[in-house]
């Protein structure tokens, strides 16, 4: 007599269930991922928005007249602020002296230059993220102070290599006529004195248009020495990329300083943010030949044609056809390690020391 087996009911759901599962589990991740990437696309696009519309919120100046800010005699919806941010270590007392001079001679509050200190001690092997961790520390105090608006104009800048050559209005219009909400110069060399024109030989694709680049390159970088922007939207960019998102390394094309393996240049943080971002963050471009450039970055082959006025206290451009001077960007940027190779920037330097 054969055993008696008691048999299960065959489950012919199993294969498909073994099959399903993974399918589901897959669909699932990619669903997430599209998430992910929409509501970073969406965030983007959120800041472009609101970037735009706080810069198109931005009161519009008045015809120029004398040093006069807006209509409005003591109004600071119209004003530019100058960080300069300044290692601990690193002495730059005589760059700010000048920059802050260079300043009054051109009708700026010198009280407007407000100065962001940073831990340097370990060089830039070590700086990273700080410097723009203390610009951002310094966006966030002046907006919780509420003295100024959110639509208040910030201008960056290095101080131990840039002069400021216009008024607060000039500056102020000229990055109300541009369409960027966060605007960079491009690396040293981009600015050519002598034709006014961009050049793309030294620092090509960051001298070029942002359609032409398409990842970070090995030294190319923005320049972070001059950037402007206004209050509110530098403060909300960089809080979001620097407090709830993950930083760039190696992985999205960032090159380390040399040496010293995962640490970067503020710079190669600024360049991400601009293949990312764009058009939120901009090049100061011609453009048109009815654009002026705001920041000019000045690379040593331009030492030729670049002369300072010690009548005036302005930098010129001598003209070889007709020996007549040329007009130059409100904002001088000369590269921060050969200063001493330009001997106009040294007269400059001496000029602002001695007169204020």
């Amino acid at each position: 007599m054969r055993p008696s087996f008691s048999h299960a009911p065959h489950d012919r759901t199993r294969p498909i269930k073994r099959r399903v599962v993974p399918f589901l589990a897959v669909a699932l991740l990619l669903c997430i991922s599209a998430v992910i990437i929409w509501s970073r696309n969406r965030r983007s696009s959120d800041f472009l928005q609101v970037a735009l519309a706080e810069k198109h919120q931005r009161p519009k100046l008045q015809s120029k007249s004398g040093t006069t800010i807006d209509s409005t005699t003591g109004s600071k919806n119209n004003q530019l602020l100058v960080i300069t941010p300044l290692g601990n270590s690193t002495s730059n007392e005589k760059g700010v002296h000048a920059l802050k001079c260079s300043m009054k001679f051109r009708g700026h509050n010198p009280e407007h230059l407000i100065r962001a200190k940073f831990d340097d001690k370990d060089g830039y092997g070590g700086l990273d993220v700080k410097k723009i961790r203390t610009i951002l520390r310094t966006l966030q105090e002046l907006l919780s102070q509420q003295e100024w608006p959110a639509t208040t104009l910030i201008l960056v800048v290095d101080a131990f290599d840039v002069v400021i050559q216009a008024d607060p209005q000039e500056i102020l219009q000229a990055y109300d006529a541009q369409p960027y909400p966060i605007l960079f110069g491009a690396e040293a060399g981009c600015w050519n004195p002598v034709t006014k024109t961009l050049q793309s030989t030294v620092s090509a694709p960051l001298c070029t248009l942002p359609t032409h680049q398409t990842s970070i390159a090995k030294g190319l970088y923005l320049n972070s020495g001059v950037f402007l922007s206004t209050l509110g939207t530098l403060a909300a960019f960089l809080d979001h990329e620097l407090n709830h998102q993950e930083l760039p390394t190696e992985k999205e094309g960032l090159v380390a300083l040399q040496g010293f393996p995962g640490q970067f240049n503020d710079q190669a943080y600024w360049g991400y943010w601009y293949t990312k971002y764009h058009p939120l963050i901009g090049i100061d471009n011609t453009g048109d030949n009815n654009n002026k450039l705001i920041i000019a970055n000045i690379g040593r082959d331009h030492r030729s044609a670049l002369r300072f006025d010690t009548t005036t206290g302005l930098f010129a451009l001598e003209d070889n056809n007709n020996g007549k001077q040329k007009q130059v960007p409100p904002v001088m940027h000369f590269p921060g390690s050969h200063p001493k190779l330009f001997k106009p920037y040294i007269a400059a330097k001496r000029f602002f020391e001695e007169n204020c």
